[in-house]
């Protein structure tokens, strides 16, 4: 989730790089087909897993938390790539989604959670407090 986090494209990261905190660093975020990914589109089998039948929950490449959760995406350009660099994390269910932390624990992070605490638990290693969230 983004440069800072702890799963980047050619990166290689040890738990001493994670000096936020295990337990204060999002590893893993829960994407769903609401953010606005349509069967169409022609990423959406890189993008999405499936099942059997070729439906199934999607699993979207997110590099950046640039919206909050359940936000609707808001595809700008032509590159389908770039657009897939900012969707949010969402799920089919109200008010959160579910996120797997760097100490492997599981956390339901609500849409209402402060957007600036959001982007901080994404960061392994920007030394600002989180608190309670």
């Amino acid at each position: 989730m983004g440069q800072s986090g702890i799963l980047t494209m050619n990166q290689n990261r040890t738990f001493a790089d994670i000096t936020d905190g295990t337990t204060n660093t999002l590893l893993v975020g829960e994407f769903s087909g609401r953010v606005g990914l349509t069967g169409s589109s022609p990423l959406r089998p890189w993008l999405q897993g499936a099942n059997t039948n070729g439906s199934g929950a999607a699993m979207y490449c997110c590099k950046n938390i640039k919206k909050a959760i359940n936000e609707e995406a808001s595809y700008v350009g032509s590159d389908p790539l770039k657009r897939f660099n900012d969707v949010s994390s969402s799920s089919q269910h109200d008010g959160g989604a579910q996120f797997l932390m760097g100490d492997g624990g599981v956390r339901f992070l609500s849409e209402n959670i402060n957007f600036g605490t959001y982007q901080n638990l994404a960061s392994m290693d920007d030394e600002i407090p989180i608190g309670e969230f």
